[in-house]
């Protein structure tokens, strides 16, 4: 496979604009597209697609039937694809665009090959360009790391070009970002809302918020 690796930056906006439209037909195709996010380099293919998210699978060589996560321009967007209730409202306007992954129930409108248990797990990206690319495909897309599952996550834009040269149609790069640890997942299915792995937006600091949920009730 013949695999372009696309330069963006703020500064230039055309030629981003036309790197992200690129990009996205090619997600569109049922392709897979490298791309930044402001934790780790990413890997985003259709969400809704169950060829391509096989694709995923087979590329990190990932068990095939554990959830993927994914990203999506905003919280409009996700209504359509999962049960966003008033915690996860609230919760999405404290820190989302954000590294913070909620946890939810999915619609009819995912297959049921990205997520075994009739979930799924989603954030809205600070980063720019990885919000411009699910804008868009105009629709979610998934947000797992760009890596061989197991292995570290990779924030050096020589290494995920050696790592995917050949294998993906588009890489997307901004050069090496910064050694941002995964986003914090946090499961909204339940009441309180159980944290499931703490990364970036620390546990205390989400507690603050569900406190001033549960002042406002009373």
């Amino acid at each position: 496979m013949n695999t372009k690796v696309l330069q963006i930056n703020l500064r230039e906006r055309q030629r981003t604009a036309r790197a992200l439209d690129q990009a996205a037909k090619a997600i569109l195709a049922g392709g897979i597209v490298i791309y930044p996010t402001e934790t780790a380099y990413g890997m985003g293919a259709d969400a809704t697609n169950p060829a391509a998210l096989k694709k995923v699978c087979d590329l990190k060589k990932r068990e095939i039937g554990k959830a993927l996560s994914i990203i999506t321009a905003d919280l409009g967007m996700m209504r359509e694809y999962g049960n966003i209730n008033p915690i996860v409202e609230y919760l999405a306007n404290a820190f989302l665009p954000g590294p913070l992954t909620l946890v939810v129930e999915k619609t009819d409108k995912l297959p049921d090959e990205i997520s075994p248990d009739k979930s799924i797990a989603f954030r809205i990206p600070s980063n720019h360009f990885a919000r411009g690319l699910v804008s868009t495909v105009g629709s979610p897309i998934t947000a797992t790391s760009a890596n061989i599952s197991g292995e570290s996550q990779i924030y050096r834009e020589t290494e995920v070009i050696q790592a995917f040269d050949g294998k993906v149609p588009i890489i997307l790069t901004t050069g090496d970002l910064a050694e941002v640890p995964p986003s914090t997942i946090l499961d909204t299915r339940i009441y309180p809302p159980k944290i499931l792995r703490e990364g970036p937006i620390p546990w205390h600091e989400i507690k603050t918020v569900l406190d001033k949920i549960t002042e406002e009730k009373q």
